[in-house]
C-alpha cells in the first residue's frame, strides 16, 4: 500500500474496533481502563510506523473524567513504559533470533494482509481488557 492508504486504513480499523482518534493517537474507553495507542515513526526504521500503547486504570483515578478531547490527551498513564503492538509475522535478526514485527512499512502490506494482521493484533493485545 501507499503511505496515505496505509494510514487511512489503519485509522479506519482502529475506529471499527471502538477507538476514538485524536491526531496520531487512538483511545479505547472500556469499563475499567482507557487504552491510548500512539502512532509514531519507527525508531531506526526510516519510512516505517510503529504503534505503542499505555493505559489508565479508572479504579486508580476515580475522579478523572473522559468527556473531551483534552481529557483523553491529558489522561494519567499507569504503565511505566510504552509497549509495542506486534503482529504475528516473524523476522530473523542477523544473529539468527526470530522476533515479531513491530515496525510496519506500508509498502509491505496489501489491504487484505494488513486487515488480517491488524485484527489478530487487536485480539491479542486488547481483548483481555
Amino acid at each position: 500500500m501507499e503511505k496515505k492508504e496505509f494510514l487511512d486504513l489503519t485509522a479506519k480499523l482502529f475506529q471499527e474496533y471502538g477507538f476514538l482518534k485524536f491526531g496520531n493517537q487512538y483511545f479505547l474507553n472500556l469499563e475499567r481502563v482507557v487504552i491510548r495507542v500512539y502512532r509514531m515513526g519507527a525508531r531506526f526504521e526510516d519510512g516505517a510506523y510503529s504503534y505503542q500503547f499505555t493505559c489508565c486504570f479508572k479504579d486508580i483515578h476515580e475522579d478523572y473524567v473522559f468527556k473531551t478531547k483534552e481529557d483523553y490527551k491529558n489522561m494519567p498513564e499507569d504503565m511505566g513504559c510504552l509497549k509495542y503492538l506486534k503482529t504475528s509475522e516473524k523476522l530473523t535478526a542477523p544473529n539468527g533470533e526470530k522476533y515479531n514485527v513491530w515496525a510496519f512499512y506500508p509498502e509491505n502490506y496489501t489491504e487484505k494482509k494488513w486487515r488480517k494482521l491488524f485484527a489478530e493484533m487487536m485480539k491479542k493485545y486488547f481483548d483481555p481488557f
